[in-house]
C-alpha cells in the first residue's frame, strides 16, 4: 500500500492540472461565444437587414470548435 501511494498522488495531481487547463479553455470559449451572441441580439435589425444570420452562426460555431476538440 505504501508503494502505491506516490503513484496515486501523482495521478491525482495530473488529473487536477488537466481539468484546470480544460476548464480555462472552455471558459474562454464560452465568454467569446456569449459576446458574439449578445452582440447579435443587440444588433438583430442590422443582421436581418443584410441577411447575415448564417455568417453570425458560422462565427459562433467557429469559436466553439476548439473546446469541442478537447
Amino acid at each position: 500500500m505504501i508503494a502505491v501511494t506516490p503513484l496515486t498522488i501523482v495521478c491525482f495531481y495530473a488529473k487536477k492540472a488537466l481539468l484546470q487547463r480544460t476548464y480555462a479553455l472552455t471558459r474562454k470559449a464560452q465568454e467569446a461565444g456569449s459576446q458574439v451572441a449578445s452582440e447579435a441580439v443587440s444588433h438583430h435589425r442590422t443582421i436581418a437587414a443584410f441577411a447575415l444570420q448564417d455568417k453570425v452562426v458560422g462565427i459562433f460555431e467557429a469559436i466553439q470548435v476548439g473546446p469541442q476538440k478537447h
